[in-house]
């Protein structure tokens, strides 16, 4: 049976503030360390892995930093 295996995803609308879903993935992106100390399953993610292989569209604030980093 296909399914999907995706480690995070934050699921909003489109509804949502774009600059505030970009700070958000900013923050996460840009602080792996805190998070690795939060939840250790975190340990072997990489930030520039963010936008491959979703199975969703992505929210615009995302999408503007994923290009704004060069990972899109």
């Amino acid at each position: 049976m296909p399914t999907i295996n995706l480690s995070t995803v934050i699921l909003t609308t489109s509804e949502m503030d774009d600059e505030m879903v970009y700070r958000m993935v900013k923050e996460m992106a840009e602080n792996k360390a805190k998070l690795v100390a939060a939840y250790g399953g975190f340990a072997n993610w990489e930030p520039e892995d963010m936008p491959v292989g979703l199975p969703i569209e992505i929210h615009p604030g995302a999408l503007k930093y994923y290009q704004e980093r060069g990972w899109m």
